[in-house]
């Protein structure tokens, strides 16, 4: 018997929420590498153009998400730290954005990319 609108509706469950207490209040923080890049996110060429072989912490492998340069011993792009550091904390980025990532890791990828975009300009 093919079920109406009304029973399928009633089988529908919503997703589960945030628990009580995970969802955090986002503070204006100061990210003095981010700011030497205009706040501007980098374009495609930008990243081309950032020599990462001498950032610790990234890197290179062919085949590996399309060659683009990670975070080391992961499969997450550094672009995706640079994207998520104008509106988060390294603290933030590291542990409720890219779980597995250090804090400490975040800091220095923004870093060599504002270091690489003050040098350049």
């Amino acid at each position: 018997m093919p079920q109406t609108r009304g029973a399928v509706a009633a089988e529908y469950r919503a997703p589960p929420r945030f628990k009580a207490g995970v969802a955090k209040v986002l503070s204006p923080v100061s990210h003095d590498a981010y700011r030497a890049m205009d706040a501007a996110p980098l374009t495609e060429a930008d990243m081309e153009a950032i020599d990462w072989s001498k950032c610790e912490g990234v890197e290179r492998i062919p085949g590996k998400v399309s060659g683009s340069w990670l975070v080391k011993d992961t499969r997450l792009p550094v672009w995706a730290i640079l994207a998520n550091a104008d509106d988060h904390t390294p603290e933030e980025i590291a542990n409720d954005i890219f779980e597995g990532v250090t804090p400490e890791t975040v800091r220095r990828i923004i870093a060599f990319a504002g270091s690489h975009a003050t040098a350049s300009t």
